[in-house]
This record gives C-alpha cells, structure tokens and sequence, in this order.
C-alpha cells in the first residue's frame, strides 16, 4: 500500500508546469484590450441614445411650432374681404333618439321561484 508520504515524495519529483514564455503578458493585454473596447461602446451607447432624445424633443418643439390649427382663422367673403370664421360646437342629445316610439309603460318582469324543493330546479 502507499503511503501518503511515498505520494508527496512522488508529486515533488514530477517537473511543475509552466505557462509558456509571454503567455501571460499576452493574457494581461488581450484582457486590457477587451476593457478599453467595452468603455469605447459604452460611450457609443450613451452617445446615440443622446442623440436619439435630443431628435425627439427637436421634433417635439418643432411639432408645437410650426403645428397648424384646427380652424381656419378667416376666409374671404363674397365682398372680396376677409371674414372671420366662427367655429360653433352643438351639443346633441341622443336620449330621445334612443327612447322607443311608443308612450307606453315599459313592461318589468319579477322572476319567482316557482318550487319550494331544494333538489329540483328552480323555473322562471
């Protein structure tokens, strides 16, 4: 049987491995590398979505200036001259509209139950 000395002993003769000349100067750089392309599109990032609002509220602003209105203001008569023009606004009352033809009473149905069982059904 071995010993767990005889397995130390054994694990020390073994060459240790090495990492291969430059490997971690290169690991160090590819990492640098990655870090300075991550803030490079983060940047890019904030960038456009500042661009992307300042185009909304541009056409936000513009919209309300240059935004016609909903009547004309004027308009030329049949003397040649300019008249106002007065927008008027009705109400209308659908109710009668709605309302049937006929003066009668409306007719109110009351539902009953008809059995007093409790396993039959109830009939209306």
């Amino acid at each position: 049987m071995f010993n767990e000395n005889d397995e130390i002993k054994d694990l020390i003769k073994l060459p240790r491995v090495t990492a291969p000349p430059g490997f971690e100067q290169a690991v160090v750089s590819r990492l640098h590398r990655a870090k300075i392309k991550r803030q490079k599109v983060r940047k890019m990032e904030f960038a456009f979505s500042g661009v992307m609002v300042s185009i909304i509220l541009i056409f936000l602003v513009f919209n309300q200036v240059f935004q016609k209105s909903e009547y004309a203001t004027g308009s030329i008569g049949k003397s040649g001259r300019q008249e106002e023009i007065i927008p008027i606004v009705e109400p209308v009352n659908f109710r009668k509209e709605i309302m049937k033809k006929t003066e009668d009473p409306q007719t109110v149905y009351i539902l009953e139950q008809v059995s007093d069982g409790l396993l039959q059904q109830a009939k209306f």
